[in-house]
């Protein structure tokens, strides 16, 4: 008897399609300034000088007493109406930082240039 000759395997299966490439997107450019919500104005002040006006003595900085006296007439230092000055800008010098009132920090620096933050 004449054996059969020995049966053909099956083709093997391909392997799976390999994903496509990923191919990266140029990122999309921003605006340079960030849209502005619904009631805002579009350009915005350093300080909001309404902002604690009522306690601006202890509760502002230098900067903002600053900037808001003169942009705004808000937050000023009472103004002296003597030819002396109304501060004794050397008194405490040492230790101006503790030791000084927001007023007496903001007369000196605008009349003397001490006391400056």
């Amino acid at each position: 008897p004449a054996t059969p000759p020995p049966a053909t395997p099956p083709p093997a299966t391909p392997p799976p399609a390999a994903p496509p490439p990923v191919v990266a997107h140029p990122a999309v450019p921003q605006p340079a300034v960030p849209p502005v919500a619904a009631g805002v104005p579009p350009t915005s002040l350093p300080f909001d000088c309404d902002a604690g006006l009522s306690n601006w003595k202890a509760g502002w900085s230098l900067g903002k007493i600053k900037w808001c006296c003169k942009n705004q007439h808000k937050g000023c230092p009472q103004a002296s109406t003597s030819a002396c000055p109304p501060q004794d800008c050397n008194a405490a010098f040492n230790n101006w930082k503790a030791a000084w009132s927001v007023e007496k920090k903001a007369w000196c620096c605008q009349h003397v240039g001490k006391g400056c933050e």
